[in-house]
């Protein structure tokens, strides 16, 4: 959309202003006129509706032109303001342009008007954009400069009168800028009074040499308070001479604190330095300056003049495998801004060596986190080292002998003798022996030296000899000298034990290896003394464990042999004697059958014959036990299926009388299967003697169970039972009953007879008892 000017016209003649209309009619623009012909008319315009062109008549009724000139300059400078006027001669026309009208025109020239207001809006415009521009650029400016961390001044190079100063001022000093501005000497006045000297003359003299320059000082802030400032200055040449200073101030107080606390911290490292045997650094990251303290040379072996104060100098000792790993974790906590680091890492000697190093550093950054200076230490830990990897040595021995099982299956001396040899390399010494406490003396077992073995095996001191020394190994475990001949354990020994074979060095180390039986392992150096360290004495300690532990071994192994040895005989013996006791049984059975084949009685008979029936139950009990190598265990069921068929195979009813077994595996103590078998027996030889008759159809069956550790026996025969006072002659009954009454109570059991109209069932229950010894309890009760 095109832009509409507004134009305001100061005329009072109508004429006239038609004239005007007439020729602003012509022009291709977008205008809106407004007349005023009053003083009051023209104010109110120019304050509230402010307009882009005036045409003006040089004389109004209640003011003239010129005085409307005057008005509108003061506010308006640039607003374009054209003449129209019959009276006006050129020298009224130059005055006016002199007061600062844009142009003039008279009415009979009325047609330069169009050109003069176009040529005059165009430039008004032009105007009005450029000061746009320069507001938009100031705001930037002043944006800027309120966003810069210090105060932008400028100032006079002679006389050092500011003549601009940003509004940080009050944010850092709590001075406004005009309160600053409106003092000549503001800034000299307020400078501290100790720096107030220095700091002018030396501002001035740079600034006389044409010199950019920077310096700090203090200065007193409204609430008497004292900021230190860092002033950078850059001199502005006119003419070959100093014209204008351009600066920034800012505020380094928490910097200034920083450095005093540092100052004060570089005086505790100096005592430090003094009391302490580390190299303490200081590396300066702008100069790229590295210095050491003394402690340096005593430490690596350099002198003064061998050691760079920079730090490629540092960085070209550090051992090239650790170098990279030590720089990007350097890089790294210098971009993370971390205030401390840690190294390890592996630093040359002056002979070409390494030493192991550990370092702590400490980082110094300014106020915007830039890393400015770092001090440390760096400590030598190589002996560290040296035991780190010496123990780890030792661990890797003690884990290889405990889990080399075949020690265990080598001879105990062989076993022993690589277990010392392993200890004498791993520690570096000549002489490892291994000896036994018993009672007062003790007695070495076995030896190494140099690698001979066994060169002392067999040799004995006395506690009636070496009362001190077997003081100390009764009591101590460990006896570590590093001078036996100064030692109270050991001075005993100096005559015949040290001398002779040359023993510098002495570390015993003792354990209870089985019983009340003390192993004491002796570590000895040759020719020259040795101070046992800590892990050494660790080291020593385990072996005599591990040595223990083969000794302990040996012995458990040796008893177990014999314990072994002594059950096979005890076996061996116990077969011999069930197989006896057999056989005997077998001869008493025999000389029973031949007398009662000569007996013409017919009771007697049946006596001999059911005590031969009895002899055989045992005899075959004895057989079973033999027969399965075990000589206090039973399977009864086996037993009862073996007496069942010997019993009828006497009687021999094979055809008659058939045998149902129902019986569950069951192993019971021989204490009670002696007392089973026989009341089997006894019930199962009554049942053919008695229950059949002749019967061809005989039946008698056999159940065993268990349940709950109750064991219970079951005999029912399908014959003819018992007669009605049955009761009677099992109380008073004959040797048969009266034997199952007593193996019943021998057993704590319970036994019952019951006899139905088609035969008899007798049941025995008791409870599993697994009691010591063999044998039948039956003579214990007789």
């Amino acid at each position: 959309m095109a832009q509409t000017y507004y134009i305001l016209l100061l005329e009072h003649e109508k004429n006239t202003l038609e004239l005007i209309r007439s020729e602003l009619n012509k022009l291709d623009v977008n205008k809106e006129l407004t007349v005023v012909q009053s003083k009051e008319e023209l104010i109110d315009q120019l304050k509230n509706n402010p307009p882009d062109l005036i045409i003006s008549a040089y004389q109004l009724p209640s003011l003239t032109g010129m005085e409307a000139l005057r008005m509108v300059r003061q506010q308006h400078p640039h607003l374009p303001f054209i003449f129209v006027s019959k009276y006006m001669g050129e020298a009224k026309a130059v005055d006016a342009m002199l007061e600062g009208a844009s142009d003039f025109t008279t009415k009979k020239n009325i047609g330069r008007l169009g050109p003069a207001v176009l040529r005059e809006l165009k430039n008004y415009a032009e105007y009005k954009q450029q000061r746009e521009k320069l507001t938009e650029s100031r705001s930037r400016y002043e944006t800027l400069i309120q966003s810069v961390n210090g105060i932008v001044w400028e100032c006079d190079a002679q006389s050092l009168t500011f003549q601009y100063l940003s509004p940080k001022s009050k944010d850092i000093l709590g001075y406004t800028p005009e309160e600053w501005l409106s003092e000549p000497n503001f800034w000299q006045d307020h400078i501290h009074p100790d720096d107030r000297e220095k700091t002018i003359s030396f501002c001035k003299r740079h600034t006389d040499q044409g010199q950019d320059h920077t310096f700090e000082y203090r200065m007193i802030t409204a609430d008497d308070e004292v900021v230190w400032l860092r002033d950078y200055v850059t001199v502005i040449m006119k003419d070959g001479q100093p014209h204008r200073l351009h600066g920034l101030m800012v505020d380094i107080s928490q910097e200034k604190k920083a450095e005093k606390k540092l100052q004060q911290s570089l005086k505790q490292y100096e005592i430090i330095t003094k009391a302490t045997s580390d190299t303490i650094f200081e590396w300066d990251r702008s100069s790229g300056e590295v210095t050491y303290n003394e402690n340096l040379y005593r430490m690596f072996g350099y002198k003064p003049d061998q050691v760079g104060s920079q730090y490629k100098w540092w960085a070209d000792k550090v051992h090239p495998a650790d170098l990279p790993t030590l720089e990007s974790r350097l890089d790294k906590a210098l971009s993370t801004k971390q205030n401390r680091i840690q190294f390890e890492y592996r630093f040359q000697c002056a002979d070409g060596s390494y030493r192991h190093v550990f370092s702590r550093t400490f980082i110094i950054r300014k106020n915007d986190g830039e890393a400015i200076r770092m001090i440390g230490t760096i400590q030598d830990i190589s002996t560290f080292k040296k035991r780190e990897q010496r123990s780890r040595k030792f661990q890797q021995v003690i884990s290889s002998l405990a889990t080399n099982r075949s020690l265990l299956g080598m001879n105990i001396l062989d076993a022993l003798s690589e277990v010392l040899k392993v200890s004498a390399q791993a520690l570096k010494i000549q002489r490892v022996n291994i000896w036994l406490l018993e009672g007062d003396t003790i007695r070495c077992i076995c030896s190494y030296e140099d690698g001979k073995i066994n060169t002392m095996r067999g040799q004995r001191l006395t506690q009636e000899d070496y009362p001190k020394y077997f003081h100390y190994i009764r009591n101590q475990r460990v006896i570590a000298s590093a001078n036996p001949y100064d030692h109270e354990a050991h001075t005993e020994l100096i005559d015949s034990y040290l001398k002779p074979n040359n023993i510098q060095a002495i570390l015993d180390t003792s354990v209870h290896s089985y019983g009340s039986t003390q192993v004491i392992v002796c570590h000895e150096t040759v020719g020259q003394g040795h101070k046992w360290l800590s892990d050494e004495i660790a080291f020593a300690g385990a072996i005599t464990d591990q040595i223990a532990h083969l000794l302990a071994y040996q012995e458990k192994n040796e008893k177990e042999k014999k314990i072994r040895e002594s059950l096979q005989e005890k076996e061996t013996l116990l077969t011999e004697v069930h197989h006896r006791v057999k056989n005997n049984l077998a001869v008493i059975s025999g000389m029973m059958q031949l007398q009662a084949y000569e007996q013409v009685a017919q009771e007697v008979k049946d006596k001999l014959f059911d005590s031969i029936a009895r002899i055989q139950t045992m005899a075959g009990i004895h057989e079973l036990l033999y027969s399965s190598k075990s000589f206090s265990n039973l399977r009864l069921d086996k037993n009862i299926q073996k007496l069942i068929s010997d019993v009828s195979a006497t009687f021999q009813v094979d055809d008659q009388v058939k045998f149902n077994f129902e019986l569950e595996p069951i192993t019971i103590n021989v204490n009670q299967a002696i007392p089973c078998s026989l009341i089997i027996n006894e019930v199962v030889t009554n049942a053919l003697k008695h229950a059949f008759n002749g019967e061809e159809d005989g039946t008698i069956g056999v159940n065993l169970s268990e349940k709950n550790d109750t064991i219970s026996l079951v005999i029912k025969d399908n014959g003819m039972g018992l007669p009605d006072d049955y009761e009677n002659l099992i109380e008073q009954g004959s040797l048969g009953f009266q034997l199952i009454k007593t193996l019943t109570t021998q057993l704590e059991a319970e036994s019952h007879f019951v006899s139905q109209g088609n035969g008899t069932q007798f049941s025995l229950h008791f409870e599993r008892s697994d009691l010591p010894g063999i044998g039948s309890g039956l003579s214990k009760q007789t």
